[in-house]
């Protein structure tokens, strides 16, 4: 999989496009073939290191995303590969 990847806060610069291992649901996670994604204004925060809650680096930035589920963990029971849908990440 293909993924912008931020290792140290600051300029966009330090966006970089990465091919990282594909991702598999834990037990109650759910995996999301991402058809689109934004990088919003919180995002360029958390991006350049001012937001209020940060997450680790490395990550990938993109808090609003839409597309279809993949794989679904053990546990999950309101969602099924195929579905469509869309969602917000809280960092």
């Amino acid at each position: 999989m293909r993924a912008l990847v931020v290792h140290q806060h600051g300029s966009l610069e330090n966006l970089t496009l990465e091919t990282v291992p594909d991702p598999q649901p834990g037990p109650e996670e759910v995996l999301v073939d991402v058809h689109a994604a934004s990088v919003n204004f919180p995002d360029l925060l958390v991006i350049g290191g001012t937001y209020q809650n940060l997450p680790a680096t490395p990550f990938v930035p993109g808090k609003d995303f839409a597309g279809t589920v993949a794989a679904v963990g053990a546990k999950v029971s309101g969602a099924q590969p195929g579905d469509r849908v869309m969602g917000q990440i809280e960092y």
